[in-house]
């Protein structure tokens, strides 16, 4: 059974997009996702990582190295997913975010007791 999942895409313009982050809500609160995101970032740290994330995960992914940046910074293939937002991410719900490539400075754990 699939819990938690967390992807990452990779264009054919080189760049790597995450996307697909999610946990049931019967699985929610276990920090599963954290888990999830946390191995998706050790196994992909040699890329810069890209994503739009939901606004109120901001702080979320600001844990594993993600920034906020201008959405003119992302890939065009990154931002192409975005374009019937027309600039008004805001509007959309979303944040364009990168994580620069290196080694993360983090321990993932997961509560079992929960």
């Amino acid at each position: 059974e699939i819990v938690s999942l967390a992807r990452c895409r990779d264009h054919p313009d080189g760049s790597f997009e995450v996307d697909a982050v999610f946990t049931p809500e019967s699985h929610r609160g276990r920090g599963l996702s954290r888990l999830v995101v946390g191995a998706l970032v050790e196994a992909c740290y040699n890329e810069e990582l890209l994503m739009y994330a939901v606004q109120h995960l901001k702080k979320f992914y600001s844990e594993f190295g993600f920034v906020s940046v201008p959405e003119g910074a992302l890939s065009a293939s990154v931002r192409e997913r975005y374009l019937w937002a027309a600039g008004n991410m805001e509007g959309a719900e979303v944040i364009p975010m990168k994580r620069p490539s290196g080694r993360p400075s983090l321990l993932t754990r997961v509560d079992t007791h929960k």
